[in-house]
């Protein structure tokens, strides 16, 4: 870095020239305090008592004696207790808190005090309330549905959705009949594969039909000709 030593000492001067080494603070002027002078002679815990409490006199915080406990001889920390009975009282008050919290609650669906021994987290106060309301506020059956769809087809109820905006796969309606008033979901049953969706009529017929394309094909060609004898029949008379 440097070519010769006599380099090195200018460089070596020139920086503590620039940089110059801060002087050490002598010690604080309080009798009996060993930490540095911060301002005016003083150091920084006896110079914030000074502009607080305007002297230096006086015992710290936590210097008032033992427990007031009984049998207890630990220092003092707060409230007249050591740290560990000040602990525990603050344990005692966040219960007594707590239960006056949970003596107020009601049941969200019927309005009733909840039972002590219902959980803190609980907003029921009991089981059946949960299920009329989830059944009052439709998520039952949208749970129902989700899990049904799911397990059933490998399906979301989203995905159902958009194939039934398209209506029924034969008939083409869009108006949904039946006992549950929705959509049926055809599949094959010999592979599981979703095939589309049908209304709920379509989807008995191709149920009785035993979903066999040779039936309903010897279906279709008895239509045509009883179709066929009727007209015959109309236009004789």
């Amino acid at each position: 870095m440097f070519c010769d030593a006599g380099c090195k000492r200018k460089a070596q001067r020139q920086r503590d020239k620039e940089h110059p080494t801060p002087k050490q603070a002598p010690p604080c002027s309080v009798d009996g305090c060993v930490s540095s002078a911060f301002a005016k002679g003083i150091c920084a815990k006896h110079y914030t008592r000074l502009r607080t409490k305007g002297t230096l006199d006086g015992a710290r915080k936590n210097a008032k004696g033992t427990c007031s406990h009984e049998e207890c001889n630990r220092e003092h920390l707060a409230r007249g207790l050591c740290e560990l009975h000040y602990r525990y009282e603050l344990r005692g008050e966040r219960k007594q808190r707590l239960a006056l919290e949970l003596a107020d609650r009601r049941c969200l669906h019927c309005d009733e005090p909840m039972p002590p021994t219902r959980n803190a987290a609980a907003i029921f106060c009991s089981q059946e309330c949960k299920r009329k309301e989830r059944v009052a506020s439709g998520r039952a059956s949208e749970s129902s549905k989700r899990h049904y769809f799911g397990k059933q087809y490998g399906l979301t109820v989203e995905q159902v959705r958009e194939m039934a905006e398209a209506g029924c796969g034969i008939c083409g309606t869009r108006e949904w009949q039946g006992r549950h008033g929705r959509p049926h979901v055809d599949h094959d049953h010999a592979t599981g594969a979703v095939r589309g969706i049908l209304c709920s009529e379509c989807n008995i017929g191709l149920g009785k039909f035993r979903d066999d394309p040779a039936t309903l094909e010897r279906a279709i060609v008895y239509l045509l000709k009883a179709g066929e004898a009727q007209s015959s029949q109309t236009v004789l008379a």
